[in-house]
């Protein structure tokens, strides 16, 4: 592997030497990515669970359940048959 990484590269038949990371197109270039990412997917994995919440309840907003009170109240009034009208937009 560690020749792989010190063999440089071609460019217009000119010997080019590579400082830093892997030479594209070698056969070691999408190995050695795998090899890294998976080691960066396994610590994001775990680093994600100190962001983790429980989603099972969240309260609902002042305004939400303002809303939702006059549409209730709204909806049961149309359903009766008795809107008065401010219930019915346009009119």
């Amino acid at each position: 592997m560690w020749k792989f990484l010190k063999a440089g590269y071609m460019e217009q038949w000119e010997y080019h030497k590579t400082y830093s990371g892997t030479p594209q197109g070698s056969g070691m270039s999408p190995i050695l990515a795998n090899i890294y990412l998976s080691e960066l997917d396994t610590f994001m994995e775990g680093y994600k669970t100190c962001f983790d919440k429980d989603t099972s309840y969240r309260k609902p907003s002042k305004e939400y359940r303002k809303v939702k009170r006059r549409y209730d109240k709204v909806k049961a009034r149309l359903d009766t048959g008795n809107p008065t009208p401010e219930d019915i937009p346009g009119i």
